[in-house]
């Protein structure tokens, strides 16, 4: 009975971290980049993303839904770096894949991997990134990505302090960047390739790593997993059109780039996702401007000079013929987004204010792949 309460619990306990770490990233993600990169800002993102923990857990309308939850939960230190592990049991984790289990390593978090880390994040020159190649910004942000994932700094967390991190950095160096595309599975099989490639050469010479290394490349070459460089290019991610970044702010980004004929797809996918990440805000922020977008169509003056320079520019370059064609996708997007908002905020109601409810539906719903 005490492994179900605990299982319970942690299930519970999953959802409510993820829907008050949500609006913790988005609050982070309205405030400025830093001049500097290094380990003390990613310490800095994790502290703020998690400043409600541990202490949430013993708030008193939900304390009793979480009497059972493991030691790490109730211990947890946001901003705090990891024990360092030996080589010879090194941290590890399992990926389930469609027929395979994996075995995925990380760094030991040994003050060698640190400094390797710094010295990468020392060399990055964002004055002198800004006015580098496409093709050169795209290198650094998936190189920051993949050095930073294999150090794997923190006990928990470090897939949402890391992508905030790169969503950062992409804003510094001025480079347009979305995770929104991406389906999630396709990320961390991504992720995993570039884990089990360095961790060849980091755990040379230990025998019985090196054979689950080798089979976890060989499982992941069979379901031809991509790299992370070639998943963001498949999913345009290196375009501002992902959800998150154009209604973050809604007077900062091009919403109609998301609305024009062919988009469809993303926009469909998009709306799902945040429906299931339960992110009202977000959707809530769409909805706002596509009514912006709407009413400068109609001819609001008002709405016309609130667009951004860049839609407005889109705007008076079109024809009339374009103008009823955009007018069209934002009418026939309207329903679903709306919808789509509602749903997202009984979904965040369900976790935040009756625990348990939530994790039946959580088990109702369940589809995909566990990481």
């Amino acid at each position: 009975m005490s492994d179900y309460n605990e299982l319970k619990a942690v299930e519970i306990a999953e959802r409510y971290q993820g829907a008050l770490t949500s609006m913790r990233i988005v609050e982070i993600g309205s405030e400025e980049s830093p001049a500097k990169f290094s380990l003390a800002y990613l310490k800095t993102l994790h502290a703020k993303i998690f400043q409600d923990f541990p202490k949430a857990w013993f708030a008193e309308d939900v304390a009793s839904v979480f009497l059972d939850l493991p030691a790490e939960y109730l211990e947890f230190s946001p901003g705090e770096f990891r024990t360092q592990a030996e080589l010879y049991s090194p941290w590890t984790k399992l990926r389930s894949y469609e027929k395979t289990t994996v075995h995925t390593y990380y760094s030991c978090a040994q003050p060698d991997d640190f400094a390797v880390v710094e010295e990468w994040l020392a060399s990055l020159d964002i004055e002198r990134l800004q006015s580098a190649s496409l093709q050169q910004k795209k290198d650094t942000l998936v190189n920051t990505y993949e050095i930073l994932d294999f150090l794997h700094p923190f006990q928990d967390g470090n897939s949402r302090t890391i992508r905030l991190f790169i969503g950062k950095l992409a804003e510094a160096i001025n480079l347009p960047f979305s995770w929104d595309n991406i389906k999630i599975r396709d990320l961390y099989a991504a992720r995993d390739l570039n884990l089990l490639t360095r961790s060849r050469n980091y755990f040379a010479g230990f025998g019985e790593i090196q054979s689950y290394i080798q089979d976890g490349l060989q499982a992941l070459e069979y379901r031809n997993s991509l790299s992370l460089q070639e998943i963001l290019e498949r999913n345009d991610s290196f375009n501002n059109t992902g959800i998150r970044q154009i209604v973050a702010n809604p007077f900062e980004s091009n919403v109609i780039e998301l609305l024009l004929p062919g988009k469809e797809m993303n926009l469909h996918m998009l709306l799902n996702r945040h429906v299931e990440k339960a992110e009202p805000h977000v959707l809530f922020n769409l909805e706002k401007q596509l009514g912006l977008l709407l009413d400068a169509l109609e001819g609001d003056v008002k709405a016309q000079q609130k667009l951004l320079p860049s839609a407005a520019s889109v705007m008076l370059q079109m024809t009339g013929k374009e103008k009823e064609v955009l007018k069209a996708q934002c009418l026939t997007w309207k329903p679903e987004i709306e919808a789509a908002n509602l749903t997202a905020m009984k979904r965040a109601n369900d976790v935040l204010n009756t625990p348990e409810e939530a994790a039946k539906k959580a088990r109702d719903s369940s589809r995909g792949y566990s990481f």
